[in-house]
This record gives structure tokens, C-alpha cells and sequence, in this order.
């Protein structure tokens, strides 16, 4: 699995099976990065090694 599908596994499925809600920001060896959640909103942002620019999502 890449990191986007690892992660939505992980949070929709492994964590509402035990009752749990929540997210995470998680990144792979190669950069990718994947913010899965499963509430109703989650405030995430990353900054890549040699961008200036902050991204931020809601």
C-alpha cells in the first residue's frame, strides 16, 4: 500500500472498529505525504524540505 492508502485504512476502518475517531499526517520515505481523518474536520498543513510555503488545510 502507498501512505494515502495505508493511512485510510488504518483510520476509517482498524480505528472505527475499536470505537476511535481521530487522524493523522503521515509521511513515507519518499515525501509523500497522506492526511486521513474521519471526524467531521481536521486542521492539517505540512512545509517540504526547500519550499518556503506552508500548506494548511481545514
Amino acid at each position: 500500500m502507498n501512505a494515502q492508502e495505508a493511512g485510510e485504512e488504518v483510520i476509517n476502518n482498524k480505528l472505527l472498529d475499536v470505537g476511535g475517531s481521530g487522524g493523522a499526517i503521515i509521511l513515507d520515505k519518499d515525501g509523500n505525504i497522506a492526511m486521513p481523518f474521519n471526524t467531521a474536520g481536521m486542521y492539517r498543513g505540512y512545509v517540504k524540505p526547500n519550499e518556503k510555503e506552508l500548506h494548511i488545510f481545514r
